[in-house]
């Protein structure tokens, strides 16, 4: 009976070491495994290319041809002064500088088309 106790007391003491010793390690993977859990919202995957073609720029807008008042006189529709003038305006002024915004345009997608 001696040797029964004796063998079953050493079977005993280095499992309770290795568990002794094990703690730690459990511990820690725990507490790896609890913290490194989060959910995060991930952000989509945009490649080079889209960010470049979300750089291209706007086609300006066409000017708006202005708001004019015909009058019927003398058998002949006619235009006041003023309206006149802001004929003249619209093809004098407002239609270059569009041709401006246009050119300047043309070059800035022009550039992001040789990136891509």
């Amino acid at each position: 009976m001696y040797r029964k106790r004796s063998i079953g007391s050493r079977r005993k003491q280095p499992r309770r070491k290795l568990f002794l010793r094990l703690i730690p390690v459990i511990t820690l993977v725990v507490l790896t495994v609890l913290t490194g859990c989060r959910s995060t919202i991930s952000e989509p995957d945009i490649s080079n290319a889209q960010i470049i073609k979300n750089m291209a720029p706007e086609l300006p807008d066409l000017p708006a041809w202005p708001q004019l008042t015909w009058i019927y006189q003398d058998g002949l529709y006619c235009l006041s002064e003023t309206d006149v003038d802001k004929v003249l305006d619209y093809w004098e002024n407002r239609i270059p500088a569009y041709l401006i915004e246009i050119e300047i345009y043309k070059s800035k997608l022009s550039i992001v088309l040789d990136h891509l």
